[in-house]
């Protein structure tokens, strides 16, 4: 048992996990005190503001993403690797000078459709805090492939725990405002801690061609992470338009609080994805399989757990919050949406690594036209409920993992069929228990909530027992993980 603990102490990659999942047990407290200290209509004009800042990450261009992958293809040629950090920093430099102009417009014009938000000039520090983000998180990014674990956890957890403080110690007036200059400042240490740690290599050369590299690859990742993130951005976009100020607040709610739940596993996939990419870097067709297999096995299977699990709980957590205790149908339905698009997991990494950036931008993009298109005609030609909205995602999701199944199936060279794709892309294990729940959330039978956990543990009990062989694995031989 000693050793076992001393193993585990030791252990980066567990350390890393832990310190992730008390930011997220952080988060999850913080996203209920504000929900509570703010009340629906003000806790929607403060969902509309991270609204906006969801926009400025994801118009990233794809930078960090491109250099991502650069990274780890190049992870042999030390100096390729400065040239690729060094134009990376300079395409990100014009794109905070894009947002400087866009802050230039709203000082002189403004935007009509922020006063229902009432965002005023709080719109100037969050052009700020975007510019950190995309420095940061190229920052992060260079951490991340070099296997430099404490500066990401710092950088994930210190605007969580300052929030949290906050909230401890003052009163609810001006709360937003306070809430917009901690990111501000949790943003500004994980900058100075990024730089003082010194892991970035020694300058590089400047130059057109590794700039061309970064932006080629990089425009149809960030089409594909613009439009994969759109697609949950844009509903709420449109409830945010459609609905009250009131009801995007419990959209809002139902969306931060269903996301927390998978948030536990983004953390392990957020410390794997380099090696995920090298290990699919392959031309051998069965070993790509076979750690496809075993990657989806291990990911999707504990999302769905997760899930089921929680759906158990959230008529229980709901009714602790009477402002919020309508919002269960959302709550419900959102979680399941979510939790859908891991089912692609595996594949659209393996397109990733094998430099198919167009296919998987087409079709994000052709998912996103569909999600919209879909979620209008819900929202004006049936005039459906505010928790209803999110269905038309789920559509998408489903148009999204055939997809990439498909022509991930086809560059391996595999036979390929509608059925084998729907198979692979949603197991029978899988789909009997989500349609149980599916059914279950919309028709609100609340005694039933335990019924899709069962289904799931009873189908899948030898699955489970190779999750939990993975993760005994990864705490005793964290260097797995490492490129």
């Amino acid at each position: 048992m000693k050793f076992s603990i001393k193993k585990i102490k030791n252990n980066s990659v567990v350390v890393y996990l832990a310190t992730r999942y008390l930011t997220y047990f952080a988060q999850f407290v913080i996203s209920i005190f504000i929900a509570v200290k703010l009340g629906p209509y003000y806790f929607g004009l403060w969902g509309f503001l991270l609204l906006l800042l969801s926009y400025f990450q994801i118009t990233n261009f794809g930078i960090s993403n491109a250099i991502n992958i650069l990274l780890v293809q190049h992870k042999k040629d030390e100096f390729k690797i400065r040239d690729l950090i060094s134009n990376a920093f300079a395409l990100i430099s014009c794109l905070c000078f894009i947002v400087l102009l866009l802050a230039l417009y709203y000082y002189y014009y403004g935007i009509y459709f922020f006063e229902k938000y009432e965002v005023g000039n709080l719109f100037y520090p969050i052009c700020l805090i975007a510019m950190f983000v995309y420095v940061n998180m190229l920052l992060m990014t260079i951490y991340r492939v070099r296997n430099k674990l404490f500066e990401i956890a710092f950088y994930q957890s210190i605007i969580p725990f300052l929030v949290l403080i906050a909230l401890i110690t003052v009163d609810d007036k001006n709360l937003i405002v306070i809430l917009l200059g901690i990111y501000l400042l949790g943003h500004t240490l994980s900058f100075l801690m990024f730089i003082f740690r010194k892991v970035l290599p020694v300058k590089g050369n400047v130059n057109l061609k590794d700039s061309k590299i970064i932006i080629n690859k990089g425009f149809f990742l960030f089409v594909y992470n613009i439009c994969f993130y759109l697609l949950i951005i844009s509903v709420r976009t449109i409830v945010s338009i459609y609905y009250p100020v009131k009801e995007f607040g419990y959209f809002t709610f139902s969306y931060t609080l269903a996301n927390s739940i998978l948030l536990l596993l983004e953390a392990m996939t957020f410390v794997v994805f380099p090696k995920l990419i090298d290990k699919l870097n392959s031309d051998d067709p069965d070993v790509v399989e076979k750690n496809i297999e075993k990657i989806r096995t291990n990911y999707v299977y504990l999302s769905h757990g997760l899930i089921y699990i929680a759906l158990v709980f959230f008529p229980i957590f709901v009714q602790l919050l009477p402002k919020y205790v309508d919002t269960l149908p959302a709550l419900n339905l959102i979680a399941l949406t979510i939790v859908l698009y891991t089912n692609a997991f595996g594949y659209n990494s393996y397109l990733m690594a094998r430099n198919k950036e167009k296919i998987i931008a087409l079709v994000s993009f052709v998912a996103l036209f569909i999600n919209v298109l879909l979620a209008l005609i819900l929202v004006v030609v049936f005039q459906i409920v505010y928790s209803h909205v999110i269905i038309a995602t789920m559509f998408a999701y489903l148009f999204c993992i055939l997809l990439f199944v498909y022509f991930g199936k086809k560059n391996l060279g595999r036979k390929i069929s509608f059925l084998s794709i729907f198979q692979e892309a949603f197991p029978i294990k899988l789909l009997i228990p989500y349609l149980v729940a599916v059914v279950i959330s919309l028709m609100e039978i609340r005694l039933a909530v335990f019924v899709p956990l069962i289904l799931f543990i009873i189908l899948n009990v030898s699955v489970i027992k190779k999750i939990l062989n993975t993760i005994k694995n990864v705490i005793y031989k964290p260097e797995v993980i490492n490129i």
